[in-house]
């Protein structure tokens, strides 16, 4: 017999138009919890978000969120989760590129994505663009992501202030998307989940019109019901961008298994991370950024 972690989520989500524009061009993805495929190799959530302004955002972050489901799940030949998540992510970039390249109608269609695999009490997450991930844990928030857009980038470099950049004229402006080039960097972090943690993957509708510390309050209702009602704070503060949001309750029991019954999946030490993976730690305690391991 062996003790094993076993993550029993509660989920909850919601998209939403918002206030002000016509089409959502968000898109969201909550596998079922019971499908064979989450089993095997996860529960996958993915929230994209179609670039407002370019054409056929909609159709870009739904060619996003089926193509990056399908990839994991069915086509690619990882078996370490981060680098399976990676190349699924990698696999929608071109498919969005390519088919946006097919017609005039769809040309310059791009996307954000932020992608969540709960893998027993492991949390992996790729993304690119601003779309974000939260952690909740003893009600606290902290962001797992960083925004590739230009404001967080002038703010990391201490040239602009976080509250400077609420009103920057450029907020909106981001460095990185799938679909803009044959190639994309992919973000990826990994964190060990604890009892009663919360997850949040929501769009820049949410975050821009709901501040974090009312994200972290909502959270104390049921995941849907967290859900709907900050979609629906969003919506009564004038919402001018789609709105769209996952929560994920995590609670953690230990159980006792056969040998036979033991995942087939195990997480390998740092220094057998495969495809030239280094975890990189940063500044916030757990999380850790993985990049590709370039010798310097």
């Amino acid at each position: 017999m062996v003790t094993t972690a076993i993550a029993h989520l509660n989920i909850g989500s919601r998209t939403d138009v918002g206030a002000v524009r016509s089409r959502n061009e968000d898109s969201v993805l909550t596998e079922p919890l019971g499908s064979a495929d989450a089993t095997a190799h996860g529960w996958l959530a993915i929230v994209a978000d179609g670039l407002g302004g370019h054409r056929r955002g909609d159709l870009a972050s739904q060619l996003t969120v089926q193509t990056t489901r399908d990839t994991f799940y069915g086509r690619s030949h990882a078996q370490y989760t981060p680098e399976r998540l990676r190349a699924a992510v990698e696999h929608a970039n071109e498919v969005v590129l390519h088919t946006g390249e097919q017609s005039e109608a769809t040309t310059e269609m791009a996307s954000t994505i932020t992608a969540a695999v709960i893998q027993g009490p492991k949390l992996t997450i790729a993304q690119v663009g601003d779309s974000r991930c939260y952690l909740i844990r003893n009600s606290r928030l902290r962001q797992i992501t960083h925004d590739h857009s230009l404001v967080d980038e002038l703010v990391r470099n201490g040239e602009i202030t976080p509250e400077e950049a609420q009103h920057h004229p450029n907020r909106n402006v981001i460095t990185r998307a799938l679909g803009t080039r044959p190639t994309v960097e992919v973000d990826l972090f990994e964190e060990d989940l604890h009892d009663d943690d919360v997850v949040v993957l929501c769009s820049d509708g949410l975050y821009r019109v709901v501040d974090e510390s009312e994200i972290a309050r909502a959270l104390v209702s049921e995941p849907q019901l967290a859900a709907e009602s900050l979609v629906a704070l969003a919506n009564q503060r004038g919402a001018p961008d789609n709105v769209t949001v996952v929560i994920v309750r995590v609670n953690i029991s230990l159980q006792e298994l056969e040998d036979a019954d033991r995942p087939a999946v195990s997480v390998p030490d740092e220094d057998t991370l495969p495809g030239g993976l280094k975890p990189v730690p940063q500044n916030e305690g757990e999380t850790t950024l993985i990049r590709p391991h370039t010798g310097r």
